[in-house]
């Protein structure tokens, strides 16, 4: 097993990414990494970025479903033998269960996903830490996104503004509402809507941006895009705004 993890790196650091998983498919089904399930959690984990990276999201799920299985049936071994701490399996298990369900968007089993996201969701509200249980509120971003793969733009908005509400600093979700308004037919809702957020976080650079770029769609409010662009230079010197602009 350490063998098969040590080449597997070497393979993946040198470029030979389908090499590395073949390695890594070997190693982790040995006989020997039931006995090490400390080292069978990091061969796992490199398995599935390298999965995912490919393209390979069945298989991908597959490996994040090992890595729980593995949680749960050697928690005790992981904590008393291998010294991991409490929070951090949980902290673990809880990113295994959101990216099994990013991995079942993709092969469309969005049942699959949707129980992935809230077994994630949930895990995080077990933790006693408290940026841990804030991040629970992150999977309403999961779940818009299982509702967008299936069309169904009302309730990945729905979802969608419940994750907002929070301000999260990803200019990713801001820029999803704009584009399910608009899916929605309420083209007159989408500036507004931004120039909400925008006055909230009127720090966070990449809304402001989002804010000008939208503005600068229309002939009528172009003018007060360009006042926005310059104004941000006033105090942040960065191409994004001078391409803008």
């Amino acid at each position: 097993v350490e063998i098969a993890f040590q080449f597997a790196r070497l393979l993946k650091h040198d470029g030979r990414p389908a090499e590395a998983i073949a390695v890594l498919q070997k190693g982790v089904v040995l006989k020997e990494a039931e006995t090490r399930p400390e080292r069978l959690l990091y061969m796992l984990s490199d398995l599935y970025e390298l999965l995912d990276k490919k393209g390979e999201h069945a298989e991908a799920a597959k490996a994040q479903e090992s890595i729980i299985r593995t949680i749960e049936e050697k928690r005790e071994q992981l904590l008393f033998g291998y010294g991991f701490l409490r929070e951090d399996l949980q902290a673990t298990q809880a990113r295994a269960h959101e990216r099994l369900g990013r991995a079942r968007v993709q092969t469309k089993e969005f049942d699959k996903a949707t129980a992935a996201f809230r077994s994630a969701r949930d895990a995080l509200l077990k933790s006693n830490d408290a940026d841990a249980r804030s991040q629970a509120i992150r999977i309403s971003w999961n779940l818009s996104e299982i509702a967008v793969a299936q069309e169904k733009w009302a309730e990945a908005l729905e979802a969608l503004d419940a994750y907002l509400e929070y301000s999260p600093v990803e200019v990713e979700p801001y820029e999803k509402k704009l584009e399910l308004l608009r899916k929605l037919g309420r083209e007159r809702d989408v500036i507004p809507a931004i120039k909400r957020y925008a006055a909230r976080e009127e720090y966070h650079i990449g809304l402001q941006l989002v804010l000008a770029r939208e503005l600068g769609r229309d002939a009528a409010s172009r003018k007060q895009a360009e006042t926005l662009y310059l104004s941000l230079l006033e105090t942040n010197i960065k191409p994004d705004i001078y391409r803008g602009l």
